[in-house]
């Protein structure tokens, strides 16, 4: 005799979020710092063990760790936005004005 038993999960296996929780006490993160009354970021991945679900801590960061990536996913956008006008878009236009600039300093 054979049935199958229900799965108590209310998320999908190896589903991934990022919370924001408040260290009441001190707490060591995994980018080498140590909070203590601000906020931190936990990210979390869902696991299913036996036949219950259950999120499991991954890595933790501080405020200071956020604001750096967003600052150098910021810079890294202008990089290469910087590089694709160059390259692609705006090469013709640059030489186009080059022309112009020497064409205008050659008459006076």
């Amino acid at each position: 005799m054979r049935r199958k038993l229900k799965v108590k999960a209310d998320h999908k296996e190896y589903s991934e979020r990022t919370i924001v929780r408040y260290a009441w006490f001190p707490v060591t993160l995994d980018d080498n710092y140590q909070v203590w009354l601000e906020k931190y970021y936990v990210k979390q991945k869902y696991f299913i063990f036996g036949r219950r679900g259950e999120w499991v801590k991954q890595k933790t960061w501080s405020e200071s760790t956020e604001k750096r990536k967003f600052l150098n996913s910021i810079k890294d956008s202008d990089k290469n936005v910087q590089n694709e006008m160059v390259t692609q878009k705006y090469a013709r236009a640059i030489q186009a004005a080059g022309r112009a600039l020497k064409a205008r300093n050659s008459t006076y």
